[in-house]
């Protein structure tokens, strides 16, 4: 299973690698980071592609967003099995 969705909390991330480590599976962490100048750039693009499913979001929600954002530590990626990769 691969989730997909921001798990913006380490809180978060714990909760979930924990729960697949109950029933056995192996868990990895891909993190994949940009600068929020480039995150908004691609919601407004999308948000000029008309894509079905989406809302708008306000620059003023994503700087929020970011500063509510725990980013994983080096320690924490040292929590999960041999396959936690951070792309910068």
């Amino acid at each position: 299973m691969v989730i997909e969705w921001g798990v913006w909390a380490r809180e978060e991330r714990d909760a979930l690698r924990n729960a697949a480590r109950k029933i056995g599976a192996p868990v990895e962490l891909h993190y994949l980071t940009a600068a929020l100048d480039e995150l908004w750039a691609r919601i407004v693009k999308r948000d000029l592609e008309g894509r079905w499913g989406s809302r708008s979001i306000r620059r003023q929600e994503l700087d929020e967003w970011a500063r509510k954002y725990e980013a994983p530590t080096d320690a924490e990626f040292q929590t999960y099995d041999g396959h936690a990769i951070h792309y910068p």
